[in-house]
């Protein structure tokens, strides 16, 4: 997660420094994050981030001796449609409120895409904590999360048939290697997800500490088999409440995920069936799930859609070759970024046979980087881009034909913030 406040000071022109931090300075960019954050690094918390985040992808905007700023790159492999490429996930970026406004982050950013460009990371991707922010440094909203609130009572499918499915119950200490192969089926398809260590499951994911739980139970984990095959799996809480003697409690949904139609149904199937429930909420799962089209009355089901990813194309050509295109077709586009050079211009897609980009041709379309971002990985459309005055159809048709190239069929999709 990135974040940066808005309150401006004047505190003159004292030279800030932007610099790679080393092994040993590592935990103090982290508690500047965090103090950016208003936050309070707990023992155990810095231990978990350490484990997760390489020193040597870690920054620090520095004015003498101390840290007023800081920030790190995961390295991530990132589904797109098509495949899979190598991504930075900027994670832990943040300013001190005593030195705001006073270009600091402009100066983090341009160090941390200048790090993953170095590193043959053709796009750079985060959660932003507030999404005014971000857009400026050429980064699209590439995808969109749904969450619901449900009423338990009024869940039933349409068609409730079942497909020779068990439940497993296990606690998280237990699941890691039981659920990494249904994430990884799962997310070879769905572009914005991406893979997941041993040490990501452990230290990130599944990590419970119970200052975190709110009042909610530990975190539990349902596997569905599907004639014995696991196919899909549910992270959850349970926050039990009691009115005049009624159950009101909550299923929690950290993480849904399903790798069919019959798992997702039979995995919902469970968690509308625990009992002492009145409501069953999740709020990181994909806009076109199948579920409001699974009960018979979905208006029982309340939806609200966020953003969730947003991606920074990096390297224009690297990114265009990294992904495979719905139509065969051939059309330019006319890019503007400020901050790399090598990306502005006309670059020609071609993908009649094995997709080709050179950086000639004439521009159909006009866009800044940020609008390549957006629509990357299929889940902006360059149409509605258009209509909202971002990017400039300079071919009648030009937008419609984008849309044709770049669709994917899942809509892209990040289960978790990082």
């Amino acid at each position: 997660m990135v974040a940066l406040g808005s309150q401006h000071h004047d505190y003159g022109a004292m030279d800030i420094e932007v610099r790679r931090t080393s092994k040993e300075e590592q935990a103090r960019a982290i508690e500047t994050c965090e103090l950016a954050f208003g936050w309070n690094v707990r023992p155990d918390d810095m231990e978990a981030i350490q484990k997760t985040v390489e020193p040597e992808r870690t920054f620090a905007a520095v004015e003498g001796d101390r840290f007023v700023g800081a920030g790190a790159n995961y390295a991530f492999e990132l589904t797109v449609p098509g495949g899979h490429i190598p991504a930075a996930g900027l994670t832990l970026v943040g300013v001190l409120p005593s030195h705001r406004r006073r270009g600091i982050l402009s100066k983090l950013m341009r160090e941390f895409l200048t790090d993953a460009h170095d590193r043959s990371e053709a796009v750079s991707v985060l959660w932003a904590s507030e999404s005014i922010i971000y857009q400026r440094y050429g980064y699209g909203l590439a995808a969109r999360h749904m969450s619901i609130q449900a009423e338990r009572a009024h869940m039933r499918f349409l068609d409730d048939s079942r497909s020779g499915e068990t439940a497993r119950l296990l606690t998280a200490s237990e699941a890691v290697t039981e659920l990494d192969p249904i994430y990884e089926k799962a997310r070879s398809t769905r572009p914005g997800m991406f893979a997941r260590s041993e040490t990501w499951w452990r230290e990130h994911r599944l990590r419970d500490p119970e200052q975190d739980r709110e009042g909610a139970s530990p975190l539990w984990v349902v596997i569905i088999d599907i004639e014995d095959e696991p196919s899909a799996y549910a992270l959850y809480r349970i926050k039990g409440n009691w009115e005049d003697g009624v159950p009101r409690g909550t299923v929690q949904i950290a993480e849904a995920i399903s790798t069919s139609s019959a798992s997702a149904k039979a995995l919902w199937r469970y968690l509308f069936g625990v009992d002492l429930i009145e409501t069953v909420e999740s709020h990181f799962m994909p806009v076109d799930s199948p579920l409001p089209l699974m009960v018979s009355d979905p208006r029982r089901i309340k939806v609200r859609i966020s953003d969730c990813l947003w991606l920074r194309v990096v390297d224009v050509p690297a990114a265009l070759r990294g992904r495979s295109y719905a139509a065969a077709d051939r059309i330019g586009f006319e890019i503007r970024d400020d901050i790399f050079d090598d990306n502005a211009g006309i670059w020609t897609l071609d993908t009649t046979g094995s997709a080709e980009v050179s950086h000639d041709g004439t521009a159909d379309l006009s866009m800044d980087v940020r609008d390549l971002g957006a629509a990357y990985l299929g889940g902006t459309t360059m149409t509605s881009l258009v209509e909202a005055g971002r990017a400039t159809e300079n071919t009648t048709g030009a937008a419609t034909r984008f849309d044709a190239m770049f669709r994917s069929a899942q809509a892209p999709w990040c289960p978790e913030i990082f």
